[in-house]
């Protein structure tokens, strides 16, 4: 039954200006649903292309001019809770084979409503606008590529890679980027105005690497234009990068979006790296407390909230007794987005946190 309403919150979530749509419906590309020829490798792969092709082909029925950047398709849900897409061919007219899950994603933002596919006028091929992060990006490695054991030497890595993009004609290479002054003497102590680096891991193997401005993780810190474009154009300009005795990478930055965990939006976050203190304990003191205490002066720092409940696990001394490493558990009052990296090794991926609890959107 239909009921008319005033209420038009929900078809403005569809209808938002955006860079990155996600299907909530399937896209039914009839023109894909061809007979099994081949391997199943090759099948998937020929499936795939053509499934790619006819969304580009959907695009321009939909009177959408803008060429996309990205195109994936998978018969798996994009969205959390979502469905597989050959479920909703139950009472249509279309084939299992033709329902595909669409991403895509455009250099600029494009209005909604999108729907797209043969089943447009029947409820399917609906996609949803999602917020992207340009101030947060990732690249993504090639699955089981490198251990997370070697994520260290690829952050190592991968900032020498972006310094050498962001080296001007003179040789010099922006604060934002080196972490020093101009005249080679590192930034000064309690400035954190240069990028920050992540491994996102995925069990024992690193799936992207991630780079985030300054702004995003420390809240006090400011950002102009001209240091949001240097962050955008290097970012972007870089292609490959080689560490260590690993492959040459070829990746490309993709901005993270809202349901990615490491810029999601949560309550309760727990360290997926080790927080490391920033000031070393008193012989004698409670290491707990002590790190406990840092961590709040930490937050404090970086414009974060004071979190409701901080829970310290395995706090181990650092050399000599120096600064101890712990894994924390924190939960504030209110919602918190991500990314949150915090102590005295956060700029080399150190106190990363993720969502302890599902992300809240």
């Amino acid at each position: 039954r239909l009921v008319s309403t005033n209420d038009a919150a929900m078809a403005d979530r569809y209808a938002r200006p955006a860079r990155l749509f996600r299907s909530i419906t399937p896209v039914a590309l009839s023109r894909t649903a061809r007979p099994d020829q081949g391997s199943l490798a090759s099948q998937r792969r020929r499936d795939e292309n053509q499934a790619v092709g006819a969304v580009f082909q959907a695009l321009r029925h939909a009177g959408v001019r803008i060429r996309p950047t990205h195109v994936e398709v998978r018969r798996t849900p994009l969205q959390p809770g979502g469905q597989p897409a050959a479920a909703f061919a139950a009472g249509t007219r279309f084939p299992r084979r033709a329902m595909w899950h669409v991403e895509l994603r455009f250099a600029t933002d494009v209005v909604g409503p999108l729907i797209l596919g043969d089943g447009r006028f029947l409820g399917l091929g609906l996609m949803v606008p999602v917020a992207v992060r340009d101030d947060v990006v990732g690249y993504s490695l090639p699955p089981r590529a490198v251990p997370r054991s070697d994520a260290r030497a690829l952050l190592i890595a991968l900032r020498r890679a972006l310094m050498a993009v962001a080296r001007d004609d003179r040789g010099r290479v922006d604060r934002l980027f080196s972490g020093h002054e101009a005249d080679g003497r590192p930034a000064g102590a309690g400035c954190h105005d240069h990028i920050f680096l992540a491994a996102d891991i995925d069990g024992e193997w690193v799936a992207k690497l991630v780079v985030a401005a300054p702004w995003t993780v420390d809240r006090s810190t400011k950002s102009s234009r001209s240091t949001r474009r240097l962050f955008d154009d290097v970012t972007r300009r870089l292609t490959t990068f080689r560490a260590g005795g690993h492959a040459c990478f070829s990746v490309r930055a993709i901005p993270l979006d809202d349901d990615d965990r490491i810029a999601a939006t949560a309550q309760s976050w727990r360290s997926a790296t080790p927080y490391v203190a920033t000031r070393n304990i008193k012989k004698g003191a409670d290491a707990t407390a002590a790190v406990t205490q840092d961590l709040l002066t930490e937050c404090r720092r970086r414009g974060l909230p004071a979190p409701a409940a901080v829970k310290v696990a395995r706090v181990t001394a650092g050399p000599h007794g120096g600064r101890p490493a712990a894994e924390i558990e924190m939960r504030f009052a209110t919602a918190v987005r991500g990314p949150i990296l915090l102590g005295r090794s956060s700029h080399q991926g150190g106190g990363l946190f993720y969502p302890a609890l599902p992300a809240t959107r």
